[in-house]
């Protein structure tokens, strides 16, 4: 969390560096404020806005719409925004994945899709160690049956929202790397597909560029 105490939604500083210097692949210049042409983010399941407020003070230029379900978090994610002083380019919207963004003239036109969605197996919650079940709520960790409820969508939806060349990165589960690869691979609306390892060396993240 930016600048609060509230660790139930808190992210790590390396998650918030890997997906801020995606900023730096996007197009065009980084100097400057955002104009009619600004390279456009996305950030779902945004949390307390760390990935997006990262994302914004990367790059100047760079306009982000941040997206989170639970409205505790979007507040926090507001209050972060307004605190840094990037309320002129990160929009904090309230609701489910890409949904709030229809009608804001995004479709086809996104250079990033970033997202640390829920990727834990309904299974497993009850085996979390106490300093992540006690503070984290359950929707934020909650995946589904196997996991992949979630994330299967973001994949499903993001070509939608990125241009040609856009990228898309998701954090995923550690099982789940071979199962992200395979989507990737037969959905031919995308050119191709990393997955990227932890400072553990667990498969953690996907990043797939568009066609």
């Amino acid at each position: 969390m930016i600048g609060s105490s509230d660790r139930r939604v808190a992210q790590s500083s390396g998650r918030v560096a890997f997906f801020a210097a995606l900023a730096d692949g996007s197009r065009g210049p980084s100097a400057g404020g955002p104009s009619a042409g600004s390279p456009v983010a996305l950030d779902l399941c945004t949390g307390s806005g760390a990935v997006a407020c990262a994302l914004a003070d990367r790059r100047a230029d760079l306009v982000v719409w941040a997206v989170e379900r639970e409205p505790a978090a979007a507040a926090w994610a507001r209050a972060n925004v307004a605190r840094l002083g990037l309320g002129g380019r990160v929009t904090v919207m309230d609701g489910d994945l890409f949904a709030p963004l229809a009608g804001q003239g995004l479709a086809g036109r996104c250079d990033v899709v970033a997202a640390n969605p829920p990727y834990l197996a309904e299974s497993t919650l009850a085996t979390l160690p106490a300093e992540v079940g006690e503070w984290e709520p359950r929707a934020a960790l909650d995946g589904g049956p196997d996991g992949t409820q979630v994330v299967a969508r973001i994949l499903d939806g993001a070509p939608d929202w990125l241009r040609p060349g856009g990228t898309l990165v998701v954090e995923i589960g550690e099982d789940q790397g071979a199962w992200v690869r395979a989507r990737i691979a037969g959905d031919p609306r995308y050119e191709t597909g990393i997955v990227h390892r932890d400072f553990r060396g667990c498969e953690r993240s996907l990043e797939a560029r568009r066609v």
